[in-house]
């Protein structure tokens, strides 16, 4: 499967939870998600190209032998702090199912690569709120790539360490624009919690991994929020890995790819 992305200093959070729901009455996927002349251009094979997606730029390429024009499903990795799309290319190399790959390029410059959101995040409700504008912007980006792209169902969503926030954050908030999500040392703030059972079983299906020695982003915060959502009638599974720091092992890789490339080949069993 190749290599996983590379790991550069990442996200440190050590916030309390206790804080009231974030407030989302203002999405930004309506105001973001307009076409971009860029976004059209064609894709050829697995070639990754540069593209304007919503207010994003991403790369895309195809795997598997698979064509631009073909009808695929949408997967979209996103990157982690200081680091860059380009790092997730490796890995998808060798991805056995034909699938689009979108990779998002985060909007902040953070030394050689890119943020998300602040750093560090003066509250939980500054993380939250930008954790909250990041799932929007790349849900904006989805949305406008499917315009011009054929796609087969939602996009799948996998990212690491901020990516993983975000792909969280896209599971609770934008369930109507991805199929499910796959954060990997990630975590969902309390205020972006869903606030009632409603919400919860409306989220789009989550299995997350996480070091439990995780001195970055410290698993309880990723446990406190799967067991918001479980509690609540949602689904998500979190599978620890012992003695694993903020890092992504082989065991992990294979765990999030294993269920990806299932719900990449239509297995709608794939947990």
């Amino acid at each position: 499967m190749g290599h996983w992305p590379r790991v550069p200093l990442s996200f440190i959070v050590a916030i309390s939870f206790a804080s009231p729901p974030c407030d989302r009455s203002t999405s930004h996927v309506a105001t973001e998600a307009k076409s971009d002349p860029s976004a059209t251009t064609a894709v050829t094979d697995d070639s990754p190209k540069k593209e304007r997606a919503g207010e994003l730029e991403v790369l895309e390429l195809t795997t598997a032998g698979a064509h631009a024009q073909d009808s695929l499903p949408m997967i979209v990795a996103i990157h982690g702090l200081g680091d860059k799309p380009e790092n997730w290319l490796d890995f998808f190399s060798e991805f056995p199912v034909a699938a689009r790959i979108i990779l998002p390029r985060a909007p902040e410059r953070w030394g050689e690569g890119g943020s998300w959101f602040a750093y560090p995040p003066k509250s939980i409700d500054d993380l939250a709120k930008g954790v909250a504008l990041a799932g929007d912007r790349v849900a904006a980006a989805i949305l406008d790539l499917e315009k011009s792209r054929p796609t087969k169902g939602r996009a799948i969503v996998t990212g690491f360490s901020q990516g993983g926030f975000v792909s969280y954050d896209l599971a609770v908030h934008h369930a109507d624009v991805i199929a499910a999500a796959f954060p990997m040392s990630g975590a969902l703030p309390a205020p972006l919690a869903p606030a009632n059972e409603s919400e919860a079983k409306a989220a789009a299906p989550i299995f997350a991994v996480h070091g439990d020695a995780d001195p970055i982003v410290p698993i309880q915060m990723d446990r406190s929020g799967v067991a918001k959502i479980t509690a609540l009638g949602g689904r998500a599974t979190l599978q620890e890995f012992p003695r694993v720091q903020h890092t992504v092992t082989p065991a992990m890789k294979r765990a999030i790819a294993d269920r990806i490339e299932a719900l990449a080949r239509g297995d709608a069993d794939a947990w």
